[in-house]
Parts: structure tokens; sequence; C-alpha cells
């Protein structure tokens, strides 16, 4: 939930959480006045993440700060073909529906999205490789993707050696260039 609220997109960024924060489970419920509802509908993802911030600071005393350090990251890109990401219109009602569109993972393998911002496409491409991944696209708008790598590559997963290895099959990295025409490169930011 703090990665969220803080829009931290990678585990990496986040420095000093207490171990028993990693392992502790709680249920928390918030309510909107009904008075307030239909202006909670029109917030978009970052000023719902900070009315979080708000609850999570003034009533579960929550202390951060920011700091610089160097962390491995991936800059995606387009193609020198071009992308192959289906750019699509997305109606008001579901954009408020569906403020970061609809993403599936059918299989260990396999992620689908339907109108979803590129800023949750990252987000998803962050969770399969583990690291930081910077949007240098330039792409804007909403998107639909089908995307589906080899099962076996977890075994071997976080190897930048494999960004380029023929013999690694099907991976992330592979299929984001081959499927959606986009570069994944590894940098140290």
């Amino acid at each position: 939930m703090v990665d969220a609220a803080f829009e931290v997109m990678n585990a990496q960024l986040v420095a000093g959480i207490p171990k028993w924060a990693m392992s502790q489970r709680y249920d928390i419920e918030a309510k909107v006045a009904e008075a307030d509802v239909p202006a909670f509908k029109r917030l978009d993802t970052h000023q719902r993440n900070l009315l979080w911030q708000s609850i999570l600071t003034s009533r579960c005393g929550l202390k951060t700060h920011y700091t610089t350090r160097e962390v491995s990251a991936f800059v995606l890109t387009v193609a020198k073909d071009g992308t192959k990401m289906n750019s699509v219109e997305v109606s008001d009602e579901d954009k408020t529906k569906f403020l970061e569109g609809k993403t599936y993972s059918p299989g260990a393998a396999h992620l689908q999205g339907i109108g979803v911002p590129m800023a949750r496409f990252l987000r998803s491409i962050d969770s399969i490789t583990h690291s930081l991944v910077v949007d240098k696209t330039g792409l804007n708008g909403r998107f639909d993707y089908d995307l589906k790598w080899d099962r076996d590559w977890a075994a071997n997963r976080g190897s930048e050696k494999e960004i380029t290895d023929p013999e690694a099959g099907i991976t992330p990295f592979k299929a984001v260039k081959d499927q959606l025409g986009l570069v994944l490169t590894p940098m140290k930011l």
C-alpha cells in the first residue's frame, strides 16, 4: 500500500523499511462521505494516491524522506521498426471506471492489457523484470497488448546476459521487442 500511495514502482527504490512491515498485514477501511463520492470518482490515480499518503501519514504515523542513490534499471524505448503497441480510444465512462485500464496475467508467462496507460504498462514490466523501468518511448494514450514469453525464463531471472543471448529462448526482453516493438536496455540510475 505504501508503494502504491507514494507511486514507487519498484521495491529497490525504498530503503529502511523494518522487517515487520514486510510481513505484517492489516485491514484498512476507508470511507468516502456520500456527498464526496461524485468528486472522488473524478480523481485520477495520482490524486487518489495523494489522499492515501495523507491517510498513511496522519492516521498511521508514517514518516518518509527522499534521498538519492544508484539503482539498476531498464530504459524502455521504441524499436527501430516502430512500436507494435495497439493504441486505443477509451470512453470517458471507461476512463472513470478503469483508471488504469485492465491487465490480466492468464499464465505465468503471459500478460495482457486492455486500454492500459503507459505508466501502468511500465509497472507491469517492472514487476516482471524486478527492476525499475524508465519510459523513454514518447508514447502517450492507452494501449492493448498481448505479451508471451517462455515459462522457464523464471529460472534464470535477472541476468542481463539473457537480453542478447540467443540461447535464452523467448525472454520477456525479447518478447517486448519482437511482440510490442519496444526495447529494454539496462542502465544504472
